[in-house]
């Protein structure tokens, strides 16, 4: 026989041999369901929720009578395939019996920070179960959850304090989801804002606005409030006030008196013409 023929026969058999381990592998390897039972269709950004799955091993024959350690039960997040990202991986998560689902919850989960680009998570379940050849893994349909991102919302958008009123206010809320975190600052010395920062789930916050017309000289005055917050673009209050010209006038007379009232409430005495 040439070196050329056994070259060959011996490929033959190394190729007879690899079928029958693979052939082998699949009579004697079992396989592996994987169910997600619960998770939120949507979520803010930032929360922290909790994803139940269930994963069932059913031994081919010949598998031996277990029970069989389970290798790993993660999530994950689908992307082109092949390729996915792990959320989250069971820690301990022991062995299994046959037939017999077995749950798991995931529990503090930021699913948010899987977010493909504002097309949300395409979650899925993955399980391995070890057998003596070959390790079964299993995969959950994919489930989609969508990302309720926070949006800023404040009313009144402008203030006008008139020629006298010095406190006013207006309210902020998060009309999205999440928690939306903010920062208040203003353009005039005038004006003064409390508080000038927060956080808000689903309530409405205060914002209370004063302004001093103190050393100011008549006119009209403007100024503008912004509120940044933590996700989206900033927002503004424009605030208005007038300070009022105090030109004095005798408005009140006292007959019995020499005082005369000025309107702006300074009282002055005069003495009459011909008095010593």
């Amino acid at each position: 026989m040439t070196n050329l023929s056994k070259d060959i026969t011996f490929f033959k058999m190394l190729s007879i041999f690899m079928a029958t381990i693979f052939l082998t592998s699949v009579a004697f390897a079992g396989s592996v369901v994987c169910e997600i039972v619960s998770a939120p269709s949507s979520v803010g950004i930032g929360d922290l929720v909790s994803v139940q799955v269930r994963i069932k091993y059913t031994p081919a024959t010949g598998d031996g009578s277990g029970p069989w350690s389970v290798v790993e039960v993660t999530l994950r997040d689908d992307d082109i395939w092949p390729v996915y990202n792990t959320i989250a991986t069971y820690s301990s998560p022991g062995t299994i019996t046959a037939n017999t689902w077995k749950p798991y919850t995931f529990n503090n989960v930021r699913l948010s920070d899987w977010d493909d680009g504002g097309n949300g998570i395409e979650l899925y379940a993955h399980a391995e179960v070890e057998d003596w050849l070959v390790n079964p893994t299993g995969d959950s349909a994919i489930k989609q959850v969508s990302i309720s991102y926070p949006a800023l919302y404040r009313t009144p958008s402008s203030l006008n304090f008139g020629t006298s009123t010095t406190s006013m206010f207006f309210t902020v809320k998060n009309t999205g989801g999440g928690t939306l975190s903010y920062i208040i600052s203003d353009n005039q010395n005038w004006i003064t804002v409390n508080p000038t920062s927060g956080s808000c789930t689903t309530e409405t916050d205060t914002i209370n606005v004063a302004v001093s017309r103190s050393g100011l000289a008549p006119g009209s005055y403007t100024g503008r409030i912004t509120i940044d917050p933590s996700y989206g673009s900033n927002q503004y209050v424009d605030i208005s006030m007038t300070v009022p010209n105090h030109s004095p006038t005798a408005s009140r007379y006292d007959p019995t008196s020499s005082n005369i009232t000025l309107d702006y409430g300074t009282t002055k005495t005069f003495k009459a013409r011909g008095q010593d």
